[in-house]
């Protein structure tokens, strides 16, 4: 016995050991082009970079072998990985101090160097840099950087949350680029640049402030003589050779290590920046020694002048309305992570549409894409992903201090540039969110200026909220009747700031969706896209409105409203396609942005007709039963006793009296039916609604579950087979429980007893089909929907008081001990169910979000 014990333990280590061994590398997507592209943070010849993107090892957690990959690139995994790669630090940076630069990586990252740790960042997307001790790297020798990297999101904690509404599609890794940046012992720090026009604009009094650190400092004598220490500020045109204007500034010979300096310099007759002439200057902040230069930052400048007044924007003394289209940073059309020739690529088509802003949702952008706005002139308006959350979050400070770093990062590097307009927080908000709210709009202005703003649907109301300049409403994929409906109380609301559109459009139909040709869908898309646009124009006060989007992109979730397509994660919400092919709707709003108007058919309409199905199998389920009620004297009179006499039926049952099995067999597939048509019916009717589809998410926990949901919700005639099927066994387990049940009390009463028992309890669930051939058009008419609703919790509740009066004679108890034990079983398992989708997905923090925008709608 032990020897066999023993041999089943060393073949069961040897299986474990060889699947470890034989474990398959992960796959990543790479850029196809690995060279750094410098934008924040950019190294020149006196601060020089070490290269660290290309090829890095990596081992995920549990796996003993290390692979191989490139750096940047992503992997499709919510594990904890280990990258690390060496390289060399050559002589000549003897005496120069090293800052680690990361343009983004997902989700959280530990950095060694050299076994040592040297701090942590949280947050995909951001932007950041660390300081690495002097002592820790080895210079003229070999080193070692290693990340302990983690892509999990989870409910509470993470920017976004795991499972959000509307979110993109996560992937781990390494995902921007990353390098050391090189300082002299003698440097530049940190900069500012603020500026102010003279009233009649002829002259721009420009300021600069800058950091100098001086490390030579640290090992000076106190009587050593120190040279002078000096910035000098230089201004250019197009003209790089001669600098139009410079200021110079020496610093105070004291013992701080840390020093600031000011400037002011004159620019005459400044050349304005504007998104139809992007005009920019060239700053230079040059650092001496004496008369050596030891350090340079150069950074461009935009000179505009952008006031709100009266409720409209005007810049350099003119009225703007903003023409944008949504951004969002996904992959490029050979499936890699975006580069610096398709983020520029991105910006012309955002130019070729005619557009004066960009909106960049879902996460921060690339610093480059940020440069590419300065110089093609677009306005740019970045958010934090702060949409369809739930109060609790909100009301969490471990997430508030998320949000804060993650709002940081955002405004303290893109703040300087001249194609900044405003900063997003997200939303729908109500007054319930007044506390966030207010912390989160305190902090950003505390570090900047520019303007904020929010983004509202028309089902949840944003009265009383204040915090923010601009107020946005989301509009995508409504109606025009609704348009005109919502838009003048939502001006109304809003009278005393700036209003903009911050998505309007609709959804590209797949052919899987409608009887019709792919062209006719195009059509029928950019005729909506043309109607809402003209409703727009009607509003004079409108500052701005922005189409969604500009591609195709990546959900964090299968999407059930965009038909049984082939990859679900697609949203085709794009006037290009994923593969960046031009639809038609790209030349629609190129012609809208360009001329006000557009040619489109207008004659051009999808009817869409309740599917055959549901009738179909109503009417033949009704016909069968129709037949067997009226053939089969014993089947009907056992169903007027059910109905009529269930106690009798149920001690029938008890005392083992013979129920036809054939009988049992009938009504539990009239009853199963019954219910699997009225849910095919629900699945399909609401198949398209984005709240519904985010609840089947949240409820279904893996991705390939929910494909499967998806294909059931736009295959009612599966979803009919399938469901029923479904049911008609989950009588037997309901058996089965019921015979534990008699176990666990010491009553006499078979397996056989408690599923004939169960199938009989649901035999009113037959009348569900009359409902269910008629449900679909039922639910058509709003008004329908509550009722509908209510009568299908009063099946439910009917089949519990049947349950309740088949256990009480089963087991001899009285009706309130039978109440008690029925309504406390489902009660456990509800609550077993409730705690495990809260604790894991976070259903009724939902559940009580959708809830308040259900009541408003209704």
């Amino acid at each position: 016995m032990f020897a066999s014990k023993k041999f089943v333990l060393v073949v069961g280590c040897l299986l474990i050991s060889s699947l470890k061994v034989n474990a398959e590398p992960l796959s990543f997507i790479v850029r196809d082009n690995a060279q750094t592209m410098y934008a924040w943070q950019r190294p020149n010849s006196f601060r020089r970079a070490i290269e660290l993107n290309g090829e890095w090892n990596y081992q995920p957690a549990g796996d003993k072998k290390w692979y191989s990959t490139q750096v940047p690139s992503v992997c499709d995994y919510d594990g904890e990985i280990t990258f690390r790669r060496t390289f060399v630090i050559d002589s000549s940076f003897v005496n120069h101090s090293f800052r680690l630069v990361c343009y983004g990586l997902n989700y959280e990252g530990a950095f060694y160097v050299n076994e040592k740790f040297i701090g942590s960042h949280v947050g995909g997307f951001s932007s950041f840099a660390f300081d690495i001790p002097q002592k820790l790297l080895k210079v003229g020798a070999m080193n070692k950087i290693e990340i302990r990297l983690s892509g999990a999101l989870d409910l509470t904690n993470t920017l976004p949350t795991r499972r959000q509404f509307q979110a993109q599609k996560n992937f781990c890794g390494i995902h921007r680029d990353i390098y050391l940046l090189a300082f002299p012992e003698q440097s530049i720090d940190e900069s500012r640049i603020d500026y102010h026009f003279d009233e009649e604009k002829q002259q721009a009094t420009i300021r600069v402030i800058c950091t100098v650190r001086d490390r030579t400092k640290e090992r000076l004598m106190d009587n050593e003589k120190r040279p002078k220490v000096w910035v000098r500020a230089d201004i250019f045109g197009n003209d790089t050779s001669k600098a139009l204007t410079m200021a110079s500034a020496a610093l105070e010979d004291n013992a701080n290590l840390i020093n600031t300096v000011q400037m002011e310099l004159k620019v005459k007759r400044p050349r304005l920046w504007h998104p139809d002439k992007p005009q920019l200057y060239r700053v230079n902040l040059l650092l001496f020694r004496g008369k050596k230069q030891v350090d340079q930052t150069s950074q461009w400048l935009g000179l505009k002048k952008l006031v709100i007044q009266n409720n409209d924007i005007y810049l350099n003394d003119k009225r703007l309305v903003l023409k944008g289209i949504n951004y969002y940073e996904t992959l490029t059309s050979n499936d890699q992570l975006p580069s610096a020739t398709s983020l520029e690529q991105d910006v012309q088509f955002l130019k070729d549409l005619r557009a004066n802003a960009v909106r960049v949702v879902g996460h921060i952008p690339h610093p480059r894409f940020v440069e590419l706005c300065d110089r093609y002139g677009l306005l740019l308006l970045e958010e934090l992903p702060l949409f369809g959350l739930p109060l609790p979050r909100m009301q969490s400070e471990s997430f508030f201090a998320r949000v804060a770093d993650y709002a940081t990062e955002m405004v303290t590097r893109d703040a300087s540039h001249v194609s900044l307009f405003a900063w997003g927080i997200g939303g729908p908000y109500n007054v319930d969110y007044a506390l966030f709210l207010g912390k989160l709009s305190t902090l950003i202005r505390q570090l900047d200026g520019h303007a904020l703003y929010h983004t509202n649907t028309v089902q949840f109301p944003d009265d009383n909220i204040d915090r923010t300049d601009i107020a946005g409403l989301d509009l995508f994929g409504l109606d025009k009747d609704l348009f005109a409906s919502v838009l003048p109380s939502w001006f109304n609301r809003h009278s005393d700031k700036l209003t903009m559109v911050t998505s309007f459009g609709s959804y590209l139909r797949s052919p899987e969706r409608s009887d019709v040709n792919p062209t006719t869908l195009s059509e029928l898309r950019g005729l909506e896209i043309v109607t809402a646009f003209k409703t727009l124009k009607h509003y004079q006060n409108l500052d701005g409105y922005f189409i969604t989007s500009l591609t195709d992109w990546l959900s964090a979730y299968p999407r059930a409203q965009h038909g049984n397509q082939l990859d679900k994660h697609i949203v085709p919400s794009g006037l290009m396609g994923y593969d960046k092919n031009k639809r038609l709707a790209y030349t629609i709003v190129r012609s809208l942005y360009l001329e006000g108007k557009a040619r489109i058919n207008p004659g051009v309409v999808v009817k869409s007709e309740p599917p055959g199905i549901f009738p179909f199998v109503g009417v033949t389920l009704l016909l069968v039963f129709l037949f067997v009620y009226n053939t089969r004297k014993y089947f009907k009179d056992n169903l007027r006793r059910i109905f009529i006499h269930p106690h009798g039926f149920y001690v029938d049952l008890r005392d083992k009296r013979k129920i036809p099995i054939s009988h049992t067999i009938l009504v539990g597939m009239f009853s199963s039916i019954g219910v699997g048509l009225t849910v095919a019916t629900l699945l399909y009717f609401f198949r398209e609604h984005p709240i519904f589809d985010h609840l089947l998410t949240l409820l279904t926990i893996t991705d390939r579950i929910k494909n499967y949901l998806i294909f059931l919700c736009w295959h009612p005639g599966w979803t009919v087979a399938i469901l029923s099927t479904l049911i008609y066994f989950s009588f037997v387990v309901m058996g089965i429980g019921m015979k534990m049940l008699a176990i666990l009390f010491r009553r006499r009463w078979t397996l056989s007893q408690s599923v004939t028992t169960m199938y009989w309890c649901g035999v009113n669930f037959m009348i569900l089909t009359l409902l269910g051939m008629v449900l679909y058009r039922l639910l058509l008419y709003t008004d329908a929907i509550l009722p509908v609703l209510v009568i299908l919790a009063f099946f439910e509740l009917w089949f519990l008081a049947r349950l309740t009066k088949a256990v009480r004679v089963a087991f001899y108890w009285g009706a309130f001990r039978a109440f008690t034990m029925v309504v406390f079983l489902m009660c456990l398992m509800a609550a077993g169910l409730v705690y495990y989708f809260q604790h894991t997905q976070g259903v009724l923090d939902y559940l009580n979000y959708y809830l308040t925008y259900w009541i408003h709608l209704i």
